[in-house]
C-alpha cells in the first residue's frame, strides 16, 4: 500500500494542530491559583466583553445607517439590528442567567459558570457584528 504525501502550507497544519479554543473559565484558571482570583477575573471579563460588545455595535449601528443612506432608505438596516440585539440580549439572559444557576444547585461555581457563558456569548455576538456589518 502507498502512502500519500500532502503538501500543506504551514498556516494550514498549524490550524490542525491548534487545541479548541479554551473556555473562559479555563483561561482564567490557567491564570489564577485560587477560586476567588479566577472568579475575579471572570468578572472582569465579563466587563470587558460588555464594553466590547457595546463598541461592535455602536460601530454596527453606523455601518448599518450608512447602508441606509447610500440606498436611500429603501435597505432597512438600523431596525433589524437592533430587533437582534434586543432577542440576543432576551437569550443571553435566558442562557446565561437563568438556565445555569438551577443546573449548577447554587454551588460556588455558579457565578463562574454565568460568567463564562456570558463571556462566550458576548463574544460570539461580537464576531457576529463584526461579520455582517462591516465597515
Amino acid at each position: 500500500m502507498l502512502a500519500r504525501l500532502f503538501v500543506l502550507p504551514s498556516f494550514t497544519i498549524a490550524l490542525l494542530a491548534a487545541p479548541a479554543t479554551a473556555s473562559p473559565q479555563d483561561e482564567c484558571y490557567a491564570l489564577h491559583d485560587t477560586h476567588p482570583a479566577a472568579s475575579a477575573c471572570l468578572t472582569e471579563r465579563v466587563k470587558g466583553t460588555e464594553g466590547a460588545l457595546k463598541a461592535a455595535l455602536e460601530q454596527a449601528k453606523t455601518n448599518a445607517q450608512k447602508m441606509e443612506k447610500i440606498t436611500d432608505g429603501s435597505m432597512k438596516a438600523v431596525a433589524p439590528l437592533e430587533a437582534s440585539q434586543k432577542a440576543f440580549e432576551a437569550y443571553r439572559k435566558a442562557a446565561c442567567d437563568d438556565a445555569i444557576p438551577p443546573m449548577w444547585g447554587g454551588g460556588s461555581g455558579t457565578g463562574d459558570a454565568v460568567a463564562a457563558c456570558t463571556i462566550t456569548l458576548n463574544r460570539a455576538r461580537i464576531e457576529w457584528l463584526q461579520t455582517n456589518y462591516p465597515e
